[in-house]
């Protein structure tokens, strides 16, 4: 029994080297085997589990929503940015695919800081989101099914009781790629000058 505990035990922090990026991506599956013991433990690991998400990158990413526009430039916002594979684990209980990121962006909102705390937390989560796209990760807008969890993710993350945690950007790769949707084309939402008028200058 206590041999099974130790190698559960390995195997916990072997996941928790991998995803931090401590061993070498370049690590065959084999070697991973070996390392952990357990036959073919690198392929049930998401993919983005094996790519450390850079410092340099999550900070550029952060800076991207920093430099948002702003309700009489207020700035109501603050960042937290999550690596630590256990505290992403807990936040999965907000929406599922959030346990597959490397990393997730937080944003925190002063409702007192500003009437428009909303639509600027909003500019800075897309600003975000350009900039991971930019930076070659993938990530998802979690709002909706953070709000009746906010308490609780507060208490994870140690937001004060008069802050908002509105909105969880989890990024990583591998995971939240996906093919474009199909947009509507632009000129069938475009008028000119007047609701229903096509023709610039009609």
């Amino acid at each position: 029994m206590r041999g099974a505990q130790l190698a559960i035990g390995q195997t916990a922090d072997a996941a928790r080297q991998l995803q931090r990026g401590d061993l070498p991506v370049t690590l065959a599956d084999a070697d991973v085997d070996r390392i952990t013991g357990v036959p073919g433990f690198l392929a049930a690991l998401p993919l983005v589990g094996r790519r450390r998400q850079d410092a340099a990158d999550l900070a550029g990413e952060v800076d991207a929503g920093r430099l948002a526009p702003s309700g009489r430039n207020a700035q109501p916002w603050e960042f937290i940015v999550i690596t630590e594979p256990e505290t992403i684990a807990r936040l999965a209980q907000v929406q599922g695919l959030v346990g597959q990121a490397s990393a997730i962006v937080a944003i925190v909102a002063d409702e007192q800081g500003s009437v428009y705390w909303l639509e600027d937390a909003s500019a800075a989560a897309e600003n975000m989101l350009l900039a991971i796209e930019a930076l070659g990760y993938g990530s998802r807008w979690i709002e909706g099914t953070l709000t009746p969890k906010e308490g609780w993710a507060k208490e994870v993350l140690g937001v004060p009781a008069e802050k908002r945690l509105i909105i969880m950007l989890p990024v990583g790769k591998g995971v939240y790629d996906e093919k474009p949707k199909q947009k509507k084309p632009l000129p069938e939402i475009l008028y000119w000058e007047r609701y229903g008028e096509r023709e610039a200058g009609g």
